[in-house]
């Protein structure tokens, strides 16, 4: 049996509604075979309460006293005669939760006289079939420079697949300009429905490599070789790393190595970095942004900027600056996985000077952070910024949006998110579960840090939302932080609120109406 789900990849802690395919004319009756084994879940029947009938936004007195009557639902029949069959299931961790659908078929009597036996209501059990539902988990890796500057790359993994890569948290606005970079977009997407442990390196094997290469490159000289003399000065005389704590004592010394072998060959008798004439160039164009790791986690980022970054970009830099005599085609290194050309694309949008800011954003900013180290200051709007009545609008013709507001929020936060105000000058994400997480005011456009957030509750919002139907109207979602365009699987209890429109695939229009109605 193939279960779908919405939404397609659960989350631990968010409501999850089952499907399957079945006969026009029978009803489902879930039941709940297996659980993680962290897991605090109860086997069994998923069930509404007794006494509350699908349908019925209230106790249903008549349903109560047949529940009553019948004592516990006891199997598939019980649960659909009840009517408490439900579809609705919250996992509590990740991992794999195993169910039965039960096929129950409702057949209505039809009586011949008063009192006739066939007339009574049969509901009957007509299959059954299992199905597994992979809750996905949550991965983070930082990916931070030696400046400060970076984000967080977030991995959603269903099972053992990839179902969702991002970069959330930036940590200034400079970080997060850095994210909406195309390269940066493209390899993110490469990493979707990749399995977890194909997408990225053995880190000791890539470590051992570079090693090995590296050492062939600094001597490679004379004859068609890269470089007017060798270096015999920064030699790196390990063997292979063997190991995680190998490969970070090895990572260390290629820092310390390959950075000097670029930045000192002019400073020798014989420079091995200088062009055909024998002028000396050293290559401070190639050099690492990432500091020397500490941990595995430093560890991934810093191979990948090592590696793709600065060596392989060096051993073949024969202008702006003429660093080699010829281009070393020997010593390259194996190709990049999809996990390191992702971190070297947001690397390299880290590192440019002279970025295209995103559709609609501030060119001038972007280049004053980039060129001269520039913070952006969110919080300063309008007059008091300086400009006497200063009206900010989004594209040509669109309205006069509501100042922006800056607020304190949990490093969870993340751009896209739709938020409520939950204390003074703070927000937390909203869900439609209840009016206690309710109203929504806003949708988070940008984290100048990680506990700050600049919240748009009305206005355009382009390019952050992806996958939008144009058109359609948007509510906020029982999922924490999320838009529906649907409110048919809401129940008893459950908030729906208006949030807005789609422009189109990738434009959000807020309007958050704060006139909320309650089911």
């Amino acid at each position: 049996m193939t279960v779908s789900t919405t939404p397609t990849y659960p989350l631990a802690g968010a409501e999850v509604t089952l499907a399957t395919s079945l006969a026009a004319d029978t009803t489902v009756v879930w039941a709940l075979t297996s659980a993680p084994v962290t897991s605090a879940l109860t086997t069994g029947f998923l069930k509404l309460a007794k006494g509350f009938k699908l349908g019925s936004p209230t106790d249903d007195a008549s349903g109560q006293q047949l529940a009553d009557a019948l004592g516990e639902p006891t199997g598939a029949t019980d649960v659909a005669r009840l009517r408490l069959q439900t579809a609705f299931f919250t996992p509590d961790v990740p991992g794999p939760y195993t169910f039965t659908a039960f096929l129950v078929r409702h057949r209505p009597g039809i009586p011949a006289f008063l009192g006739d036996s066939a007339g009574d209501e049969r509901f009957e059990l007509v299959g059954s079939d299992a199905g597994t539902v992979h809750v996905g988990g949550v991965v983070d890796l930082p990916v931070v420079t030696a400046q400060g500057d970076g984000a967080i790359l977030r991995l959603q993994v269903n099972n053992s697949t990839v179902s969702v890569a991002s970069l959330v948290e930036p940590h200034n606005e400079k970080s997060r300009v850095a994210t909406e970079q195309a390269t940066v977009i493209s390899g993110l997407t490469a990493l979707v429905g990749q399995a977890i442990n194909a997408i990225g390196p053995n880190v000791a094997t890539a470590i051992t490599e570079l090693r090995t290469k590296y050492e062939a490159h600094r001597v490679s000289s004379g004859g068609g070789g890269a470089h007017g003399s060798p270096d015999g000065i920064n030699t790196v005389p390990r063997t292979g790393a063997d190991s995680i704590a190998g490969a970070l004592s090895l990572a260390g010394a290629l820092f310390d190595a390959i950075g000097a072998h670029l930045t000192s060959g002019s400073t020798v008798a014989a420079p091995w970095h200088a062009d055909a004439m024998g002028t000396p160039h050293d290559d401070f164009k190639n050099l690492a942004i990432t500091a020397k790791p500490s941990t595995l986690a430093e560890l991934t980022v810093a191979q990948a900027d090592l590696r793709y970054r600065v060596y392989e970009r060096h051993r073949v830099l024969v202008a702006s600056p003429a660093a080699h005599v010829n281009a070393d085609n020997t010593n390259a290194l194996g190709a990049a996985t999809l996990l390191d050309a992702a971190i070297v694309a947001y690397l390299d949008a880290l590192a440019i000077e002279n970025p295209t800011a995103p559709a609609r954003e501030a060119e001038g900013v972007n280049d004053a952070e980039h060129l001269y180290g520039f913070g952006a200051n969110l919080a300063v709007t309008g007059a008091a910024a300086g400009v006497s009545g200063a009206v900010v609008v989004v594209g040509p013709g669109a309205p006069p949006l509501a100042t922006d507001g800056l607020y304190s929020c949990a490093a969870g936060i993340a751009l896209g998110d739709v938020v409520r105000v939950s204390a003074a000058d703070t927000v937390a994400k909203a869900d439609a579960t209840s009016p206690a997480t309710m109203p929504a005011n806003g949708i988070v456009i940008s984290k100048p840090d990680p506990t700050h957030a600049v919240v748009r509750p009305l206005g355009e919002v382009p390019g952050i939302l992806a996958g939008l139907t144009p058109g359609a109207t948007y509510y906020v979602d029982k999922t924490a932080g999320l838009l529906t365009a649907s409110t048919a699987a809401f129940a008893a209890g459950n908030v729906v609120q208006k949030a807005g429109y789609a422009k189109d695939a990738t434009t959000f229009v807020a309007q958050f109406d704060q006139d909320t109605f309650t089911l």
